[in-house]
């Protein structure tokens, strides 16, 4: 497990300028079994004591939360992830079981639940998959194969392979690029070279001129062959794919999101667009994305409580922020709208209120 400090995945999301803000970190003077001990002390006995549980558990970064799990299988005996199952219940005892599991294990989850039972939730897939190292994605994948070893599913199954079944065309394709861990990335002196001299050291420039003219005649030739823009948009770096975005504006002056909204088609329409619009605004990216679980009629819970606690120590702070400016409305003043009672101050706390 990693701990905190210069994360090469952080640092490959957040683009050749900016930083992100995320709205819990780390506690300091930090004592995994003194909070073991307080969430022992909460669920013992008649009633349970919430309050202390959003205040340990929602104000803990995850490496933190899996400390806290060890000392409280060590110091008291029992699993924590049985013990919240069995003191709490509804939308707050599924989001405790996510804070206290992996985040990864939980995103293999949701991957499983996007391919579950007739139809596929690509849209769930493509924001899942989004953003993520080759080395994540790779620990994506053997969870995903515990995922359906909980459900008591085929263990000789793959995500790869469902990802196989489940989609078609260049959408598959793309996807598959992603999960056979094709994307270029690079080393963490590298990156902080990338920061310090505003990206040039770790940008081809000529790569990304070639990349855009290759891009430009792919899309707008009559036979619109695909496989080469599939190619450079689901192999080059993040950082790359920002850079190409730059680059075919000003060499044709159109907006690449614009000219894929135009040419492409469906799911594969679909990525490239989240894609982009990731390299380009990621806080809009996912401000986006979190707002449509609360849009409409009933909540999207599930994926709500999902992206509130993986973002959380990444970016929600920066994301809060896009998700005001865009909708004129805080994220916070949606959440309450739409949810209630402890599992409300759970997502509020993981929110940084």
């Amino acid at each position: 497990m990693s701990r905190p400090g210069f994360s090469v995945f952080h640092m490959q999301q957040v683009g050749l300028n900016c930083f992100y803000e995320p709205s819990i970190t780390a506690v300091q003077n930090f004592s995994a079994s003194a909070d073991a001990q307080k969430l022992k002390d909460a669920m013992k006995g008649f009633g349970t004591d919430e309050k202390t549980l959003i205040e340990v558990l929602g104000k803990r970064v995850s490496f933190q939360r899996e400390e806290i799990a060890d000392a409280y299988l060590r110091d008291h005996r029992k699993p924590l992830l049985d013990e919240v199952k069995s003191e709490t219940s509804g939308d707050f005892r599924e989001t405790l079981v996510k804070l206290v599991r992996d985040l990864l294990f939980v995103e293999a989850q949701g991957m499983h639940k996007a391919m579950k039972g007739i139809g596929t939730s690509e849209r769930r897939l493509n924001q899942i998959l989004m953003g993520k190292n080759n080395a994540d994605l790779e620990r994506l994948s053997e969870y995903y194969q515990l995922v359906l070893g909980d459900h008591k599913e085929d263990a000789n199954r793959t995500l790869i392979g469902d990802v196989n079944s489940e989609t078609s065309g260049q959408y598959r394709h793309a996807l598959c690029y992603m999960l056979d861990y094709k994307r270029d990335e690079y080393a963490g002196d590298s990156m902080r070279t990338a920061i310090d001299r505003g990206g040039a050291s770790v940008i081809d420039e000529r790569l990304v001129q070639d990349d855009a003219r290759i891009v430009y005649e792919c899309l707008t030739s009559r036979d619109k062959n695909l496989d080469p823009v599939c190619q450079i948009l689901f192999t080059r770096s993040y950082i790359h794919v920002e850079a190409l975005c730059k680059e075919f504006a000003m060499a044709y002056n159109l907006a690449l999101y614009d000219v894929c909204d135009a040419e492409l088609s469906s799911d594969f329409r679909n990525l490239v667009l989240d894609l982009l619009e990731y390299c380009e605004e990621r806080s809009l990216y996912f401000a986006r994305l979190i707002r449509s679980t609360m849009a409409g009629l009933g909540t999207k819970d599930d994926d709500l409580m999902r992206l509130i606690i993986t973002r959380s120590e990444i970016d929600l702070a920066s994301i809060m922020a896009a998700y005001e400016s865009t909708y004129r409305k805080t994220m916070i003043d949606d959440i309450k709208g739409d949810t209630s009672g402890d599992y409300q101050r759970l997502l509020l706390a993981l929110c940084g209120c």
